[in-house]
């Protein structure tokens, strides 16, 4: 199983190296998981846009991306489900 621990310590800790700036760990992994994602598309296809919805769903630490485009053509919505429960001052994901 994959630790989470394992893929942000290297990015923690260069970003303090280069911004002298500990981000919080909540921001940080949200971040990191949003950019990760845009940024795969963008290297492989060289725009997102309309490539985010042609891709199978694909999660990235604990965020499900799923992009379909608006019946009403005004943009995209990621409907990739997440749900968790809160579980000794923390939190499992259930599904």
């Amino acid at each position: 199983k994959l630790n989470l621990n394992m893929i942000l310590d290297p990015f923690l800790l260069d970003f303090y190296n280069k911004f002298n700036y500990l981000p919080d760990l909540k921001y940080a992994s949200v971040g990191y998981e949003v950019g990760i994602y845009f940024l795969s598309l963008l290297s492989e296809y060289g725009a997102i846009i309309p490539h985010a919805s042609s891709q199978e769903p694909k999660q990235i630490l604990e965020t499900i991306y799923d992009f379909q485009q608006n019946n009403d053509w005004s943009g995209y919505r990621n409907k990739g489900i997440t749900i968790l429960r809160y579980h000794n001052f923390g939190y499992q994901r259930i599904y």
